[in-house]
């Protein structure tokens, strides 16, 4: 199997790429796997952004600046003083409240998206209801996540060489003493078990992976909502002031003013410092997910294989144990005709001791005579 370069993608637009095609999926034919895997759960990454951000107001709340700051972040014009406001703009920042609840901040994000998907396609998903407010009790009731302790081991050699000699021992397994029509069943019993534990295993790992994937959507949609917030937070550290005249009033002393800059800037550092690592770290799980997807995909191919030559396998056993019944019934035949041939001469042997009671009578009788 050929192996497609991996790379690892950084992309502030990751949200609203998964947006747009979760509502529109065949607007582009050539996204990105992470994307996808990114729109099969778009309520919980939205989720996940609300929470971040409501986390710096306290109260489960996202104030409109932060809300224009992830737009603009996201690459949507979020300015109002712009002389050239979009359509865009417009629909998602209209009559924009100075909080917002996760139900705003879901329809806003939402029917902008929704409203696109409509003029190119009649089929679209429908906006958000009262139904949405289910996602954030059962994100809640979810976290902190509790991965299970069953899952695919990373060390796929070792467990391809497992399986292999299960096989083979499973295999070797064969009763010596396959004589009778008995023996012959249950040697393709033991020959069908090993299949069945192979078929088992295979839909055990299956369910781990899925769950794997699951577990690095999940990871990966954190780490994506925390490097957003932060985002917004760093726009929001530099953002002006609104109340000048309060801060005119409250002037202070250049040394204060120059350790305020210092922290400040070292402030920035370590938000910089800490983006980078959620980066890095985020990069490295995307680039060990493709890969462990790509050595999985070859072991899977691996395992039809070997199913395939198992199966070919069982049917010529099957073959060969009908063409032994065949001759069995042929040598039984054999053996009915043998003694129905034994019991005839038996007859005839009876018979030969009358024969030569009377031969003697005879003679007896011609010595009398002479």
């Amino acid at each position: 199997m050929q192996v497609s370069r991996i790379r690892a993608a950084r992309k502030s637009e990751w949200l609203k790429c998964a947006l747009a095609h979760h509502f529109n999926p065949e607007s582009d034919l050539c996204v990105e796997n992470e994307i996808v895997v990114l729109a099969t759960g778009v309520d919980q990454y939205i989720q996940e952004v609300f929470h971040h951000l409501a986390f710096y107001n306290g109260d489960d709340l996202v104030s409109d600046d932060d809300f224009s700051s992830l737009c603009l972040i996201l690459g949507i014009p979020a300015s109002a003083e712009t002389e050239n406001v979009t359509s865009e703009h417009r629909d998602i920042c209209d009559g924009l409240p100075r909080v917002l609840n996760f139900r705003e901040f879901h329809a806003r994000l939402c029917g902008l998206f929704s409203l696109k998907a409509q003029e190119g396609q009649k089929g679209v998903r429908l906006p958000v209801s009262e139904e949405t407010e289910h996602v954030e009790r059962e994100i809640r009731l979810r976290c902190p996540r509790v991965r299970r302790r069953k899952c695919v081991s990373f060390d796929l050699s070792a467990d391809h060489q497992n399986r292999k000699r299960a096989v083979r021992s499973g295999q070797s397994q064969n009763p010596d003493h396959l004589q009778s029509s008995a023996a012959e069943a249950k040697r393709d019993a033991v020959d069908i078990n090993p299949q069945r534990r192979w078929q088992e295993q295979l839909e055990l790992e299956n369910a781990s992976l899925r769950e794997l994937v699951e577990d690095l959507r999940s990871a990966l949609q954190s780490s994506d909502a925390r490097c957003l917030a932060l985002e917004v937070a760093l726009r929001r550290r530099d953002m002006p002031s609104q109340n000048t005249a309060e801060t005119q009033n409250c002037k202070t002393n250049t040394q204060q003013s120059k350790h305020m800059e210092w922290d400040s800037r070292r402030s920035t550092k370590d938000l910089l410092r800490e983006l980078e690592l959620i980066r890095a770290s985020r990069d490295g799980q995307l680039e060990e997910a493709m890969r462990f997807n790509q050595r999985l995909e070859e072991e899977l191919m691996a395992a039809y294989g070997e199913i395939s030559r198992m199966q070919e396998m069982l049917d010529s056993v099957r073959t060969e144990n009908t063409r032994i019944k065949k001759r069995t019934e042929e040598v039984r035949e054999s053996l009915a005709a043998g003694l129905q041939g034994v019991r005839a001469l038996q007859e005839q042997a009876q018979q030969a001791d009358l024969l030569r009671e009377q031969a003697q009578s005879l003679e007896s009788q011609l010595e009398k005579f002479r």
